[in-house]
């Protein structure tokens, strides 16, 4: 008698919403949200890095589950949080994806990193890592430190946002020193 493939559960697929503060992540989730699209199975995490949760108050209409981790950034002083909110979201939702949007403030590696513990190495997976750039931003990048860069450096893809506000010509540039 042939005994049945044992097909191995699906693992959760993780989107990690990075960016600079104020360079459209939340307006790009509730985008996201907002898709004719089957989105049920959806969990959103909304990272606020002061102790009032703005951004999940304004998710709240989006229609999937939103939790809220506040005080804190879930690169550092958050990384245990994460962890066991990813465990209970596990258990109490069993997403097909879950949605983080990080503080502006979070280094998106960091954030993978909570992924290496083995139980949620088993059941989740990090799919992509989004960053969001304000156009704004590019002018003034070296004063913004190697966190704005390790933001971009680390992104599987880079949406620039906000090209409306700069001079049209110089989003070709910001493009080209992008992909250098």
């Amino acid at each position: 008698m042939r005994k049945s493939p044992v097909i191995p559960p699906q693992k959760t697929k993780v989107i990690v919403l990075a960016g600079f503060l104020g360079a459209g992540k939340t307006t790009l989730l509730k985008r996201i949200l907002s898709w004719e699209t089957d989105l049920s199975g959806t969990v959103v995490i909304v990272n606020e890095f002061g102790a009032v949760g703005i951004d999940g108050s304004l998710l709240a209409d989006a229609g999937s589950d939103v939790v809220e981790l506040t005080s804190g950034c879930v690169c550092c002083s958050l990384q245990a949080d994460l962890n066991q909110t990813l465990k209970k979201i596990r258990e109490r939702f069993s997403p097909v994806r879950i949605i983080i949007e990080a503080t502006g403030v979070a280094d998106p590696t960091a954030i993978v990193g909570v992924f290496q513990d083995a139980e949620l190495q088993a059941h989740m997976a990090v799919e992509k890592i989004i960053t969001v750039l304000d156009a704004d931003f590019w002018e003034v990048r070296e004063c913004l430190g190697t966190l704005f860069f390790r933001q971009l450096r680390d992104a599987d893809l880079i949406l620039l946002n906000k090209i409306d506000t700069v001079d049209p010509g110089s989003v070709p540039l910001i493009l080209k020193e992008l992909h250098e």
